[in-house]
């Protein structure tokens, strides 16, 4: 068996040379590596203004404004072995012994690294070497990088941090923690020799940082993130670590058999290395190994897969069909040549989530799961695919119950409206029954109009928060003419002026058939006087003297029809002029009364109308009646007998006007008049 580790390595030196001898099939170089630090510490982020020393001055007095030389020694510092410097921890102390002036000056670079080592050298595990005057294209400065350290270069009014330099085309790697358009440098960038050496960008002092740990951290993984590459590409590997380090990567079957071992012999480029290199199809492992002149660290196992052609066979299913809200829901894919699945599920027609699987599908199956977090049908697609092409197994249902909130519209009635809560894909179960006066409860449904109409039987298919309406229908009351949900004396007009325009022969608002069924109470098919006594007797027992009483009873107490006879009234009046302390008048009308249908009248105890004048004390004043013609209203009377009562009438000490009564005719017309407790339904025609 072939030995899994790279050898240990006490120098840069000693690891390329023993670890080339230490594995068979080797590769003798990496491709070309890329710096991947990036910027720590960005100086025009907004939050910097915060951050004020009022010692110098009241102006630019911020870390925003004047902390280039705080934020190149950071930036630095995080390049050389990872470590993240608080940079208002740096600059309160270097403005504390007056190396940071804000609005003042800025960093005094001589008196800042006199001191910076001492106070922060272990807490950073950096050493300082060396200050030198010029660029850092000096053979100084490019063999310190390339031994893992880094540069603060001291541009015109400006420090940067250099922390690589890539042999093959002579750049270095240089982070800019103020980017300027005068200077013309990136945040993260490689840029020439030429470059740090001319205009706004051209070295003029410079100092050497050098790591003094062992590296903490190691690790190695492929560039794209995912755990698959294809057998007709380059596989790009990146090598991590928290300090400037030579690397190793070796990289073996399933069997831990050795297939290749690349090594990264240069500190120089950065603390985070790219190699890239072919491999067959097939399953492997692959680990690095990091280190510098104080240690070495291996890094876990990384498991890759290598594919060649589409998919040839892809499948997928569901545990259930049925889920609830917040439980997970499992599916199992299954597969032979695939690299990654895309799993798509929708909800009606509205896309839900989306589950990216970066699993190797090689002859195996692989379980994802799915949580959903509301209710209702949704539709879940498959994709199984590698670079080579895709497969779409068969598309799945799954139903999930869960909390449904509904409300419910009465629609005029009156109800407990608060809503409540159903479960998606199971009945609804009790519903609530709202009241409506004189109207029928038809049921709930979707729509105010129309729509699904929804029982307790019925199964919630609405997986969202919805609203049911109440439908009615009217409920027609016999009596109730006008439909206004009342029976009262405004019914009994109607019928009456209905009965009287036809025994007239005059033309009278015509009622529609449900109108004119409500109003014919005693059953004869024809509108009656009858009727309309009727509905207003109805009125007056159940609404008036509030004590009910159905048609039955009503219709139950009717007496036999009588014949009331027509006669003929004279009635003398004489004129009378008031010359004491009282007037009257008195007229003479002749009255005709003509029945002309049967009328059946209850016997009743009834008060005729007559005027019994009371002494009273009075001031009269001129009336002057003047000649008129008056149609007297219709009066179907009983026989009654009455004793006239006379009229007494007592001095009384007035003023009076002469008053003048001229003769009035008057010709009465007939007049009908039932009568039944005290009311009395009079009818002028």
């Amino acid at each position: 068996m072939l030995k899994k580790r790279i050898f240990g390595f006490l120098t840069a030196a000693v690891l390329c040379g023993t670890a080339l001898l230490s594995f068979p099939q080797m590769t003798a170089a990496p491709l070309k590596a890329e710096a991947a630090d990036g910027r720590l510490y960005n100086q025009w982020d907004p939050k910097w203004l915060e951050y004020t020393w009022n010692g110098y001055a009241t102006t630019g007095n911020s870390l925003y404004t004047s902390a280039c030389g705080i934020f190149s020694f950071c930036n630095a510092i995080y390049a050389l072995n990872g470590i993240q410097p608080d940079a208002v921890e740096v600059a309160q102390w270097a403005y504390d012994i007056k190396a940071f002036r804000p609005g003042g000056g800025g960093t005094y670079r001589d008196l800042l690294y006199a001191n910076i080592e001492q106070k922060f050298g272990e807490k950073f595990h950096f050493t300082l070497g060396k200050e030198y005057f010029g660029t850092v294209t000096q053979p100084a400065a490019i063999n310190h990088l390339k031994t893992g350290g880094v540069i603060v270069l001291h541009v015109p009014g400006h420090f940067i941090a250099v922390t690589g330099y890539n042999e093959q085309d002579k750049t270095y790697h240089v982070i800019e923690s103020a980017v300027s358009d005068s200077r013309g440098l990136a945040p993260d960038s490689w840029v020439s020799g030429e470059k740090l050496s001319t205009g706004k960008t051209a070295g003029q002092w410079f100092i050497l940082i050098s790591n003094t740990e062992a590296p903490s951290r190691a690790s190695v993984s492929l560039a794209s993130g995912i755990d698959y590459a294809g057998a007709n590409e380059l596989i790009d590997f990146v090598l991590d670590s928290d300090t400037r380090n030579t690397f190793a990567l070796g990289i073996n079957d399933m069997d831990r058999f050795r297939i290749k071992t690349i090594f990264v012999r240069d500190y120089a480029l950065s603390s985070r290395q790219h190699i890239r290199t072919e491999l067959p199809p097939g399953d492997y492992t692959c680990y690095a190994t990091g280190g510098n002149g104080f240690g070495m660290l291996d890094s876990p196992n990384f498991e890759f897969h290598v594919y060649e052609g589409a998919p040839e066979y892809a499948d997928a299913a569901v545990a259930s069909e049925k889920g609830e809200v917040g439980k997970p829901i499992s599916m199992m894919l299954f597969g032979k040549i695939s690299t990654e699945q895309t799993i798509t599920i929708q909800r009606g027609e509205e896309p839900t989530d989306q589950i990216h699987a970066v699993r190797v599908l090689n002859n195996n199956s692989v379980t994802e799961e799915w949580t959903p977090s509301r209710p209702g049908k949704y539709t879940i697609s498959f994709e199984i695919a590698n670079s080579y092409g895709a497969l779409y197994p068969d598309p799945v249902t799954v139903t999930v119950a869960g909390d449904v909130p509904v409300s419910f519209d009465a629609a005029g009635g009156s109800m407990d409206d608060a809503p409540r809560t159903f479960t998606y894909s199971e009945p609804y179960g009790d519903l609530p029954e709202p009241h409506r006066d004189w109207w029928r409860f038809e049921g709930w449904y979707t729509e105010p109009a129309g729509g699904e109409k929804i029982a307790a039987d019925t199964t919630v298919t609405n997986p969202d928060a919805h609203t049911l309406y109440a439908h009615w229908s009217k409920i027609y009351q016999k009596g109730d003419v006008n439909v206004d949900d009342a029976i009262d004396s405004t019914d009994a007009q109607i019928v009456l002026k209905q009965y009287l325009a036809a025994l007239s022969g005059k033309q009278a608002d015509s009622l529609d058939p449900t109108a004119a069924a409500l109003a014919d109470i005693d059953g004869s098919g024809a509108l009656s006087l009858e009727d309309a006594q009727l509905i207003l007797m109805y009125y007056v027992r159940n609404t008036v003297a509030k004590h009910p009483t159905g048609w039955e009873e009503l219709l139950a107490n009717r007496t036999p029809e009588t014949t009331v006879t027509t006669t003929e009234t004279t009635t003398t009046a004489t004129e009378t002029t008031t010359t004491g302390t009282t007037a009257s008048t008195s007229k003479t009308t002749t009255a005709k009364v003509t029945t002309t249908k049967p009328v059946t009248t209850k016997t009743v105890t009834t008060t005729a109308k007559s005027v019994t004048t009371k002494p009273v004390t009075t001031t009269a004043k001129s009336v002057t009646t003047k000649s008129v013609t008056t149609t007297a209203k219709p009066v179907t009377t009983k026989p009654v007998t009455t004793t006239a009562k006379p009229v007494t009438t007592k001095p009384v000490t007035t003023t009076a006007k002469p008053v003048t009564t001229k003769p009035v005719t008057s010709t009465a017309n007939p007049v009908t008049t039932s009568t039944t407790g005290t009311t009395v339904l009079t009818t002028v025609v």
